[in-house]
């Protein structure tokens, strides 16, 4: 029997990486009529500003919306706690954006930026839409 070895795989303390995370196609509607995308509403608790963005109509390249830079913002601190605003007040755990964009079929992404925090939990996406 030939001598084997095991190596214990694991991040290293500090590690930077990119989360980045894509449904797949979404139809909202059938295929001769768009619908109105009004909001994308997210649950969640992250140390790190969260990018989303809104692709349609199976175009992969080019999002039809995009979150501005800061806009889901980080409502934890990096060792767990609440994150406060400048009155002392917790910051919500709970986002809604307005899209306002048509589409037949939708994709959505959610990123952040190279990060060492491992504590993002997005627990509710959710699309708003006219019918």
């Amino acid at each position: 029997m030939a001598n084997s070895t095991v190596y214990h795989l694991g991040g290293a303390d500090g590690e930077q990486f990119i989360t980045k995370r894509k449904t797949g196609w979404i139809p909202l509607t059938d295929m001769s009529r768009n619908t109105t995308i009004r909001r994308l509403n997210a649950r969640y608790l992250s140390p790190e500003v969260i990018t989303a963005k809104i692709y349609a109509n199976g175009d992969t390249l080019s999002a039809i919306w995009q979150s501005p830079t800061g806009q889901i913002e980080a409502n934890k601190n990096a060792n767990g706690t609440d994150k406060l605003d400048s009155d002392g007040v917790k910051l919500p755990k709970y986002k809604s954006l307005l899209v306002g964009r048509r589409a037949n079929n939708i994709m959505v992404e959610i990123s952040t930026a190279s990060t060492s925090a491992t504590a993002i939990e997005i627990s509710k996406l959710e699309i708003e839409v006219d019918g």
